[in-house]
């Protein structure tokens, strides 16, 4: 028997890394079925809970106006439970499709000049009656004269109804809640804060109030509030698609404060997709990746203009393998990236010898104790929050690269 011949070194790395991308592509596609699989469930879903659930909301009403008859004290208070609950029901229908879309990419914002001052009004109109049941007070304060700004009216309404109603929910009795909001002219930005005189919340459990099905455990006041989380993660990608950021301060016992801030004009780009820039091409490559669903993308415009070359990765595998091909100077990193998640997709790069040495940079929609310092453990050498500001985003850049490109 003739002894085995040695493979050559450089054709068993290219095999390795051939079986690796055969592994990345299957992957890539299972997901992709599974996503695909998971939006048709829940459209077919969405269309078959609400049709009884209409039904019962509609009947509950007609009765509720005695329309075949009066009806009893009792009976009127039981129904008015039947309609609450129903109506919960279909708010939380609507907060799961609405995650869902986001985060698959196929949510579309329509843009259009709003008011700060009428939208804290009309939030705090929506939220009224669940204050008065829940003997809290509501209180408003507008610091000067505030600018308009391009943005989703229903969205932005939407943000800031949840962070009420999540405010009221967890506070007691008697308590205080209430909406503040200022201009912010050095950053051409409004800052919209939601605060609450509530129970708080603890320090381990801020990094992670913001992801889906995510309740509070360690608050005894909370026990028994229900939900499904829902409420905060859709808060963060909607202020997120906005090209803003949200922050929370909070302490058991003394409340907690929820910042949004938000850009006057949304930072919104048509086509998620950016090309490399038709610069020099020994410029620096700069690959955003999680960005072609996220308002990220509209860094690359940024970055071409500073003299980077730059381009959207997409998300996920399909993004790991593009980065491989790629073999870029930096990366920017969604934290919020579908698939993957950003800290899982660093941890797999700095696991890829093609790609451990590649400099990256989280960008995240929230700002909560502990963010920076999972996105550093995870491999970035450097965590942004949003709003992001150019000067910022290029001296980081300049530093994780090396030298002074984007800076002049």
């Amino acid at each position: 028997m003739h002894p085995p011949i040695d493979e050559d070194p450089q054709a068993s790395v290219v095999r390795q890394l051939r079986m690796q991308v055969a592994d990345l592509r299957a992957t890539n596609d299972h997901l992709t079925a599974t996503l695909y699989a998971r939006d048709t469930f829940l459209a077919m879903m969405s269309h078959e809970l609400r049709t009884p659930l209409s039904s019962i909301l509609g009947l509950t009403e007609i009765l509720q106006d005695a329309i075949y008859g009066p009806i009893l004290p009792r009976q009127h208070e039981a129904l008015t439970t039947i309609g609450e609950s129903g109506e919960h029901l279909l708010s939380l229908i609507n907060d799961l499709l609405d995650l869902a879309k986001i985060e698959s990419g196929h949510e579309r914002m329509l843009l259009s000049a709003i008011q700060p001052a009428e939208l804290i009004a009309t939030s705090l109109s929506l939220v009224q009656p669940l204050a008065l049941a829940r003997q809290v007070c509501l209180v408003a304060s507008i610091l000067g004269e505030l600018p308009q700004i391009y943005a989703d009216a229903r969205r932005l309404k939407q943000i800031l109804v949840n962070l009420l109603a999540n405010a009221i929910k967890f506070t007691r009795s008697g308590g205080e809640v209430g909406i503040a909001a200022h201009a912010d002219g050095t950053r051409g930005a409004v800052v919209f804060e939601v605060w609450d005189s509530g129970v708080g919340i603890p320090e381990s459990q801020l990094s992670r109030l913001f992801l889906p099905f995510v309740q509070l455990n360690d608050v005894a006041f909370a026990h028994g509030q229900g939900g499904t989380g829902l409420g905060l993660a859709l808060v963060a990608r909607l202020v997120e698609m906005h090209g803003g950021g949200v922050a929370l301060r909070s302490a058991v016992g003394t409340g907690s404060r929820f910042t949004v801030t938000l850009p006057m004009e949304a930072q919104i780009i048509a086509d998620h997709r950016a090309d490399e820039g038709r610069g020099s091409t020994d410029a620096p490559l700069v690959l955003v990746a999680g960005g072609e669903h996220a308002p990220v993308a509209h860094l690359a415009r940024s970055l071409l203009a500073a003299g980077y070359r730059c381009a959207v990765v997409g998300a996920g595998m399909a993004a790991l393998e593009r980065a491989r091909a790629e073999a870029p100077a930096a990366m920017l990193v969604d934290r919020h990236m579908a698939g993957l998640g950003g800290l899982e997709y660093l941890r797999r790069l700095r696991s890829d010898p093609a790609l451990a040495g590649v400099p990256t940079i989280m960008i995240g929609a929230t700002t909560v104790a502990g963010d920076a310092e999972r996105a550093r453990d995870a491999g970035a050498r450097a965590y942004l929050g949003m709003p992001i500001h150019m000067p910022e985003l290029l001296a980081a850049l300049a530093e994780v690269i090396g030298g002074s490109r984007g800076l002049t």
